[in-house]
Order: C-alpha cells, then structure tokens, then sequence
C-alpha cells in the first residue's frame, strides 16, 4: 500500500473557509486510505469470497468518487486548480 499524500489548504488563517478547506483534505486522505484497504480486500483469494471482494470493489469506487467530489470543493473553495497526486502500485511486494 503506497502512502497516501496529506494536502494542506492555502488559505489565509483567518478565513473560515480555510477551516472547511481543511476538514475536506483530511476527509480525502480519510477516503484514500479507505479505499486502499477495500482494495486490499478485492485482491485477498484466500479469506475472502468473491461476492464480499466484488462489494469491496463498489465501496472502493464509492471512496475515490467521494476523494473526487472533495477535491473538487477544495478547488471552488480555493478559487484555484488542485491538484492531488495518487500512486498506483501492482500490488505485488518484493
């Protein structure tokens, strides 16, 4: 599982968006670790059954829509582009 980017707002303190702006990005990295683990999930033969896997996966795509929909807020909030980095890895450990 590759580490999840934590994103700070750029917005003055006294702004209360700035609050909102926050909560949002922690909200994200919430989602992405989230999402992460229902992948894990998907991808797990031996504990698990294919339905449960298959749900994992819809849960998973409900996250990344949701970490979407957040960043998209950030970026109407911040009146500018945001913009968030996500590594997609195989899978595989050394």
């Amino acid at each position: 599982m590759s580490e999840t980017p934590h994103i700070s707002p750029d917005l003055p303190a006294e702004s209360g968006l700035a609050d909102i702006a926050a909560l949002l990005a922690r909200q994200i990295d919430a989602c992405n670790d989230a999402a992460a683990r229902c992948f894990e999930v998907s991808r797990d033969t031996e504990n698990y059954y294919l339905n449960h896997r298959f749900d994992a996966l819809k849960i998973a795509t409900r996250l990344i829509q949701a970490s979407a929909a957040a960043a998209s807020a950030i970026k109407r909030i911040r009146g500018s582009e945001f913009h968030q980095h996500v590594t997609v890895s195989n899978g595989a450990t050394p």
